[in-house]
């Protein structure tokens, strides 16, 4: 995949999540968060230090569309430390 394809791939899933799926509640505890796919769509060829700081940064913006104190930095940046190990286990 390229990078712009990537990118525009990361538009789509924010504008889904900030539109649509920040307004969905099911239950009282459960949200639904489609933006972590993009994680999961990172160009394999990125180093880990990228995709981390990417990890973080995705992470933060959602923090401050929702208004939440480091939640989803946290989650982000430890799913994308996490992802190359995930992977290998899921390949081979």
């Amino acid at each position: 995949m390229s990078n712009l394809n990537f990118f525009l791939h990361l538009g789509v899933l924010l504008l889904l999540q900030w539109g649509i799926f920040d307004h969905l509640q099911l239950h009282s505890y459960i949200y639904i968060n489609i933006y972590i796919i993009a994680i999961y769509l990172l160009p394999y060829r990125w180093q880990s230090t990228l995709a981390l700081l990417f990890g973080f940064l995705l992470g933060l913006l959602m923090d401050l569309m929702n208004h939440t104190m480091g939640i989803h930095t946290v989650a982000t940046t430890l799913l994308t430390y996490i992802r190359p190990h995930m992977l290998r286990l899921i390949v081979t």
